[in-house]
């Protein structure tokens, strides 16, 4: 992985920046750097700089010749047939638009091209998770991968209260603020051009979106047999590339769910049966491990179980504070520090396995949140505004965000619909946002910035995306599309039962095969996620020190005007016992007050800061 800074604009400014952003990106990395590289072009219109994890990073994603340069970063899987994707980004770079990179260039990544023809050209995936940020200083546009680098290059301390707030809300920010005041974000499905040495910049909407447009209504209730076979073969494509990227053996993550296993039968399905082994995280008597451990045992695979003891010893208390600073640096002040006790440091060594991170955008609305899942929206539109507002989860649930705040996220909220209600198919909305401001702003985040834990994803690809999104609501809902590829790649995965899953009646006898009725029972009970062990002692040993914190912020910064310090101070002293939801709301309230009062501790994946 790298860590990056591009200018192009004024040729005096960009050279009075060029310094300035070495220091920049230095101060802001998560990793101890093995390599970097800088660059000036001759005439001072454009520069770059940027620092690899690792040796050869940089050569492999960095191609430079004098038609151009182009940076590409994440777990990247091809671009067409090419596994030498920056190279070939940037020779298309000079002779295509951006739509036809985009278009063929599968996997999560974020890409900087500069070239005579496009000029700067700036986008991330379809998928929103290697997110890409982007600011203007004096006539020069300034693009990176971490928003705190183009924080520190504008030589602000000013943070976005607007965008904290929605922490307190919803976890994570929504939209295309950032916490830090004038630096934005390329939404997915976006890009970013600019002219060779210009500062004129426009954020463009990619004609081949992955969205069906609103302007057809219909759709299937099934796809054709040569439709599944290209949303196969581009999979399998996706899974060989991911599979050259892997420097050891094929680790595999399996879980007792359908995505992790869709990934399982692309290996069985690629011959690649000996080379597996699978894995699978969980505490003692976890039905995952169970589960996993039961389907690598029938097909004939090995399986890990990376069983988890619980914790013995009495947390300390002073590394959980330092590890939330951490997190706070690590992950820019975007998302709550839900893991924050996790986020240790000396990781070093980098580990790269595959996932099946992705399969729920393709499992219809419903597949990534729970109120879209029985389809009323389709039959009363004026809900839907109500749905979003409470999307994942509750909002507010101390009901302690400002009115003004609150108030500005409902019309936000509004405005979103109405903008994408104009050209988006109404039934793929829910997707849509998911994209745009979860896996963006949540797993976008936490993906790119541990960059000692490599996820490739081979179920990304915007071929296989639209296809997918030709089919109904219904007939992605009941998780069709990962029926039938698993059907076609390894139909003996199809009649062995999930951990609390199962699949549509529907499908019973789908290319004959037979399904399970009844989830997967390894005789546990299962738990849906709770409240961390690490979190409950924190918060019952920890009231006042958290405490001390807000009213501290509350002294020194403007925190109050995003909510009631007061009464959250209260609600932490009087609840004994707090839910998941009231958990990420103080967490949340934690990364803000580290946030203005400058208190993010800067810590390196790999080795000592």
């Amino acid at each position: 992985m790298i860590n990056f800074i591009v200018l192009n604009g004024k040729s005096e400014s960009v050279k009075k920046l060029y310094d300035t952003a070495q220091e920049a990106l230095k101060g802001n990395l998560t990793f101890k750097p093995a390599e970097s590289v800088n660059k000036i072009s001759g005439g001072g219109a454009w520069a770059y700089v940027a620092c690899g994890n690792a040796d050869g990073e940089i050569s492999k994603r960095i191609s430079s010749k004098q038609s151009g340069v182009c940076l590409i970063n994440g777990p990247v899987l091809r671009m067409g047939d090419s596994y030498d994707v920056s190279g070939a980004a940037l020779d298309a770079s000079t002779k295509h638009d951006a739509e036809y990179i985009f278009d063929n260039i599968s996997g999560s990544y974020n890409l900087v091209s500069i070239t005579s023809k496009n000029g700067l050209l700036a986008f991330g995936d379809f998928s929103g998770t290697c997110p890409i940020y982007y600011t203007l200083i004096d006539g020069v546009t300034c693009v990176s991968n971490r928003a705190s680098v183009l924080h520190q290059l504008r030589g602000s301390s000013g943070y976005n209260i607007s965008s904290l707030s929605w922490l307190i809300g919803h976890s994570n920010i929504f939209g295309d603020e950032t916490p830090f005041d004038g630096v934005n974000s390329v939404t997915a499905g976006k890009y970013l051009k600019s002219p060779l040495g210009s500062s004129d910049v426009r954020i463009h909407t990619f004609k081949n979106q992955i969205w069906p447009s609103n302007d057809n209504d219909e759709y299937l209730d099934d796809l054709s047999d040569s439709d599944w076979d290209v949303i196969v073969e581009e999979l399998q494509k996706n899974f060989e590339a991911a599979y050259a990227n892997l420097a050891g053996d094929l680790k595999l993550s399996l879980t007792g769910g359908k995505d992790s296993r869709l990934v399982l039968a692309l290996a069985l399905g690629s011959g690649l049966k000996d080379e597996i082994t699978t894995f699978t995280n969980g505490p003692e008597g976890s039905p995952e491990i169970s589960c996993a451990k039961s389907i690598a045992e029938k097909i004939g695979v090995k399986h890990i179980a990376n069983v988890q003891t619980p914790q013995v010893k009495a947390q300390d208390f002073a590394n959980t504070w330092d590890k939330l600073r951490w997190h706070n640096h690590r992950m820019e002040s975007y998302i709550c520090p839900w893991d924050g006790a996790t986020a240790g440091r000396n990781l070093e060594k980098i580990t790269a396995d595959m996932t099946g991170f992705g399969g729920e955008l393709y499992r219809g609305p419903g597949g990534h949140a729970k109120q879209f899942k029985n389809l009323s929206f389709m039959q009363n539109k004026d809900v839907i505004l109500s749905k979003f507002i409470n999307y994942h989860q509750k909002t507010d649930p101390f009901n302690v965000l400002s009115s003004l705040y609150k108030n500005a996220q409902i019309g936000w909220l509004y405005n979103w619909l109405e903008e994408n209600i104009k050209s988006v198919r109404f039934d793929v909305l829910p997707e849509k946002f998911f994209v745009e401001n979860r896996l963006s702003n949540w797993n976008g985040p936490l993906a790119q910035n541990v960059t000692t834990r490599i996820k490739l994803m081979p179920l990304l690809s915007p071929k296989v995306a639209r296809l997918v999104f030709k089919l109904s609501p219904e007939a992605r809902n009941k998780e069709l599309f990962h029926y039938t590829v698993m059907a076609k790649l390894a139909p003996e995965l199809v009649s062995m039962p999930f951990v609390n899953a199962t699949w549509d009646k529907s499908l019973q006898g789908r290319y004959g095969l037979d399904i399970s009725e009844t989830p997967y029972d390894s005789g546990v009970k299962y738990t849906s996620r709770s409240v961390q062990a690490w979190q409950a002692e924190f918060f019952e040993g920890q009231r006042q020190e958290i405490v001390s914190l807000l009213q501290r912020a509350a002294e020194s910064t403007n925190i109050k005007q995003i909510f009631d310090v007061d009464t959250l101070c209260n609600f932490i002293f009087e609840k004994e016992v707090m839910s998941n939801i009231e958990v990420k709301a103080v967490l949340s309230a934690i990364s803000i007050a580290h946030t203005l009062l400058n208190e993010r501790s800067a810590v390196e994946d790999n080795g000592q800061p």
